[in-house]
């Protein structure tokens, strides 16, 4: 087993996923081939902040977290559906952001 060192943090690479605790974190590749897309629009919506990376590897691969999956799966969904653009979708994600954080502010 080829371990892969993360910042600081130790981690080992299982079945193509890289774990770090109990969090399961996904290489760029990877992630595209579970969503289908091509691993340079999935650089193009990071670098237009779309995607989140959680870490990057000594080796400079990007990591990004399991939930992106779901991520991607919501911009092809909200491009094929309501057409929109790359600024409407960073504001539609922001707007979700900002209702969630609300939501936690008033809860309490």
């Amino acid at each position: 087993m080829r371990r892969i060192f993360v910042t600081e943090a130790r981690s080992k690479k299982i079945k193509g996923s890289i774990i770090i605790g109990k969090t399961q974190l996904l290489r760029i590749g990877e992630l595209a081939k579970t969503t289908s897309e091509l691993p340079s629009t999935l650089r193009y919506w990071t670098q237009q902040k779309l995607l989140e990376i959680v870490e990057t590897t000594r080796g400079g691969y990007w990591l990004y977290h399991s939930s992106m999956v779901e991520r991607v799966k919501e911009i092809r969904k909200l491009q094929r559906e309501k057409r929109l653009t790359i600024t409407e979708l960073r504001t539609h994600f922001n707007n979700l952001s900002t209702n969630r954080i609300s939501k936690t502010i008033f809860r309490y």
